[in-house]
This record gives structure tokens, sequence and C-alpha cells, in this order.
């Protein structure tokens, strides 16, 4: 329960991350290109729920341009190719599928942030063999880095869009915190945008072992699938697991954390 109880902690100090103002790069208008393109996009809605997500698409990529690595050239070019799915049911959620750069889907629900959705297109490497999405890895043989993937996109969810949604992803989205912090924000940005899991794991790796690294990845991976099971089925024996999972993650990066601090390393 200490665990839960420094996570908890931890969470409080997410509130410190504020928005600072900027400039509307790109406006509402019909004389903008893209925006045509996202309106065109938008079909099975009413006029009130277009205009909310044309809203918030156009929003959304203002406040990005701050992130390091983010590019607007690349998500235009990933959203131009894009399936939209408007599914406002009462447990339909906001979702983005990523399964080939062919027929990528967009699931736009009201119920979730959108912006965590348009931060998976802002990072998907396209590519007509592998999903490559963040952190988020996947070909015919493998699937890995799904469990940070999520923790960190939330992370600049919230960092940039404060929308971070109390009980999602929360532990995850700390972890995430902790590497970019440990490595620096320009490090793991360059790497989510433009890089892959194995960019990632070889950083940890060159500060512990590629040993340590790839548990670390694994343990946040079957956190992330504990987590999603008992958010479906509200499975006990799902949660502990879970739990067991993002705490080991957790301890991993605080040991290395601290160990850098001190000794440049978490090398045996």
């Amino acid at each position: 329960m200490k665990e839960l109880e420094k996570f908890s902690s931890l969470l409080e100090k997410m509130n410190a991350f504020k928005k600072g103002k900027t400039e509307n790069i790109i406006k509402i208008g019909r004389k903008n290109t893209f925006h045509i393109i996202i309106s065109d996009k938008l079909t099975n809605m009413s006029k009130s729920q277009k205009e909310e997500v044309e809203r918030k698409i156009v929003n959304f990529l203002n406040l990005a341009m701050k992130c390091p690595f983010f590019s607007i050239s690349k998500f235009k070019e990933r959203f131009t190719n894009l399936k939209i799915v408007f599914d406002n049911s009462e447990k339909s959620i906001s979702c983005y599928n990523a399964r080939s750069s062919k027929d990528n889907e967009l699931h736009i629900s009201n119920n979730m942030s959108l912006e965590h959705e348009l931060f998976h297109i802002s990072s998907d490497k396209k590519s007509d063999e592998v999903v490559n999405v963040g952190f988020a890895y996947k070909n015919n043989t493998q699937s890995l880095g799904f469990g940070i993937n999520e923790g960190y996109t939330e992370y600049l969810n919230e960092k940039y869009f404060e929308h971070h949604m109390p009980g999602y992803y929360d532990y995850f989205m700390l972890v995430a915190k902790k590497v970019s912090d440990l490595f620096g924000e320009d490090v793991i940005n360059n790497i989510y945008f433009n890089g892959s899991i194995y960019d990632l794991i070889n950083i940890i790796a060159e500060k512990s072992s590629l040993e340590m690294a790839k548990q670390f990845i694994n343990d946040m991976d079957e956190a992330v699938e504990a987590y999603y099971d008992f958010a479906k089925s509200d499975n006990k024996e799902r949660y502990q697991q879970y739990f067991n999972k993002i705490t080991a993650a957790y301890g991993f990066i605080d040991r290395l954390e601290k160990n850098i601090s001190n000794n440049g390393s978490l090398k045996k």
C-alpha cells in the first residue's frame, strides 16, 4: 500500500503542469485547405458535433506545435489518409486503430479525450509492414511497447492539454513522466515521434542492462493488458496482476534514477 500512496502523491504533482499561451497558427476558416480536409472527413455527425471536433483538432495542432519534435506536416499527411468513424453510443470510446498505412481508423466519441488519440496519429511512423506508433511496435511475430506508449501519450495529453481523466492510465503516466525526466524530454520525444521502442530500450540499457530494459518494457506491457482486462470484467485477480507489474516497472525506473544520480547507472 505504501507504493500506492506514493503513486497517489506523485499523481497530485501532475497538476503542476500549466499551459502557456500560444498564437493560433492554424485558424478555422474555409480558406484553409487542411480545414476543408478535416470538414470533409467528419461525416455522420450533427453540425454542432462536427464544429466541436473541428475546434478540438485545430486547438490540438496549435498547442502541439509547442511539443518538441511534433511535426504538423507529418500529422497532415497521416490525417489526410485516415478513415474517421463517429460513435457516440454510451459505451463508445475514442481510439486510434493503427493497422497499416492504408487502413488506419480514428474512432471519435465524446466519452474520451480526442487529444490523446491525435498524439497517437502524430507519432505514427507510416509503414505497410509493421505498426510503429510512438513506442508501440507490432509485426507478424511480436508486439511490445504498448504499455509505456499509452503512459507517455497520456503524459503529453496532460502536459499540453490538462485533459487527463482520473483513473485513465494514471500510473502508466507517472512511470512515463519519470522516464522523460530521467533521459530528457527532447530525447524521449524524438524517439516517440521519430524512432521506435528499440531506441528506448537501448538508452535504458545503456544505464542498466539489456535484460533489465526489456523486463521493464515487458512489465509495462503486461500491466496494460491486465489493466484492460480488469476494466472490462472487474476481475480482482487481473487488477492485482496489473498492480504488481506497474509497481515493478515504477520501482525499476525509481531505482535507476537514484543510481544514475549517485553512480551513473544501475549496471552490476
